[in-house]
């Protein structure tokens, strides 16, 4: 990255550390933990309260609802009627976001390591010209960077597992705004995750020229689960490493994620 970059974003950062609220909620990830297809249902929920009859929320519209720190200005989810603001973000927590709330989104840290790897490739800021190997022990993207940004978060947020998200939907969403004193509309969910399905998101990418504008043109955000699993680019070597990192982790703290994902350190 260069100099120019590196400043605007230092600027961007800043710019969205002042704007933050009290009364923000932070949608928190890791890269690639399914934060697009949960930050599209909230934008669809967001939208419900703000018009009557809502229309087909395009990408660009979605990023104006839920916007990203450090990316987006802020100014329009502080306009919005409804009050519920919610500001992704993918950043390591640090002291300057001062923000009332956040949500963090786990997925099982294999699946992220693959679906990331095949992202890192194809964005064309990375352009990641390694193998899988070099991918999961880089100090920004691998396995340690991923618990080190979840342990970051862990204990000041409302846990929200991408698998709970896809097996239990609209109960685990209602229960989620409940524990974050959000307004919580079963039915209002419920046409929102209608709205956001892989179909339906898949056929709006392809028709919305804001969509995926850094990744080459033959990836799509919206995944079909057909890029790759962790058995056909693991070695040996790697499980061992994955299994150290996770069970250092579990001799120092008491982490429930571990036991939900079977890790086998617990």
């Amino acid at each position: 990255m260069n100099t120019q970059r590196l400043l605007q974003r230092a600027y961007r950062y800043g710019q969205g550390y002042v704007q933050l609220r009290r009364g923000d909620t932070l949608l928190v990830s890791f890269p690639k933990s399914g934060n697009t297809w949960l930050k599209y249902i909230l934008a669809n929920y967001i939208e419900s309260f703000e018009k009557e009859q809502p229309g087909e929320l395009t990408f660009k519209r979605a990023k104006e609802i839920v916007p990203e720190l450090g990316v987006n200005d802020l100014h329009d989810v502080h306009a919005l009627r409804s009050g519920l603001s919610f500001i992704k973000t993918h950043a390591l927590r640090n002291p300057l976001m001062n923000a009332g709330k956040s949500l963090l989104l786990l997925r099982h840290p294999k699946k992220v390591m693959v679906s990331y790897f095949f992202f890192a490739q194809a964005n064309k800021n990375i352009r990641f010209q390694d193998d899988f190997q070099a991918f999961i022990r880089h100090p920004k993207f691998g396995l340690e960077a991923w618990l080190k940004h979840t342990l970051s978060w862990y204990d000041r947020s409302v846990i929200l597992h991408y698998e709970d998200l896809q097996d239990k939907g609209v109960e685990v969403l209602f229960q989620v705004m409940k524990k974050l004193n959000h307004p919580a509309d079963e039915s209002k969910l419920a046409e929102a995750f209608a709205l956001s399905t892989k179909e339906h998101m898949s056929r709006i990418e392809k028709s919305d020229p804001t969509a995926n504008t850094n990744t080459s043109d033959d990836y799509s955000f919206v995944g079909k689960g057909t890029r790759g699993k962790w058995e056909d680019l693991a070695t040996a070597e790697d499980e061992e490493l994955f299994k150290e990192i996770f069970a250092k982790a579990h001799a120092t703290r008491n982490l429930k994620f571990l036991e939900y994902y079977d890790l086998g350190v617990v």
